[in-house]
């Protein structure tokens, strides 16, 4: 699974509004995915890219996307353009492009959910574990804020507006025990 597909399985694998995925374009030999997700009765829409180019580019890729593949108009105010970018490691440089095309102010709002190669190394070793936790994911991992594999996982979750914030996997465990009246 190249990189773009697993941080999609990922995204799904959260907590998210229902609502319904298209896959719009891709092409593994360019190391290139572009999605949509489409959440029932709102009229948001969030266009997800992944391809192995940095910030500046992928903007520039998805633009050329949203006329070509897209069969309707954006609407600004309602769209979201989440770009998953591998980014050789985070230095103020990697950041000051992000941030450029995170400040963008033209067409839609735009996330970048940045990464290193390590993080997602990391986060592919412990995924399933992750998502099969059962109970409260701080107690099940108390070395959390240590722990490389969630740094992108809960870059995820800040970057991916669409994410319940209530997900499972983070809340406590809430069922209490009534105790019998004999």
């Amino acid at each position: 699974m190249n990189d773009g597909n697993f941080l999609l399985s990922v995204t799904k694998k959260f907590g998210l509004e229902d609502g319904t995925w298209k896959e719009i374009y891709s092409n593994l030999e360019e190391e290139v995915l572009f999605s949509s997700y489409q959440p029932k009765e709102i009229s948001k829409e969030y266009l997800f890219l992944w391809s192995n180019q940095e910030p500046e580019e992928q903007l520039e890729q998805a633009d050329r996307f949203i006329e070509t593949y897209l069969e309707h108009e954006v609407i600004p105010q309602d769209t979201y353009l989440i770009l998953f970018s591998r980014v050789p490691d985070l230095t103020t440089e990697s950041y000051k492009k992000i941030i450029k095309v995170e400040e963008n102010e033209f067409c839609y709002k735009k996330y970048v959910c940045y990464y290193t190669e390590n993080e997602l190394k990391e986060l592919r070793s412990k995924s399933e574990e992750i998502f099969n936790i059962d109970g409260n994911f701080f107690k099940s991992y108390p070395e959390y804020k240590k722990d490389i594999s969630f740094t992108l996982l809960y870059r995820m979750i800040i970057k991916i507006p669409l994410i319940k914030r209530e997900c499972k996997i983070f809340c406590v465990n809430r069922k209490k025990e009534v105790p019998s009246v004999e």
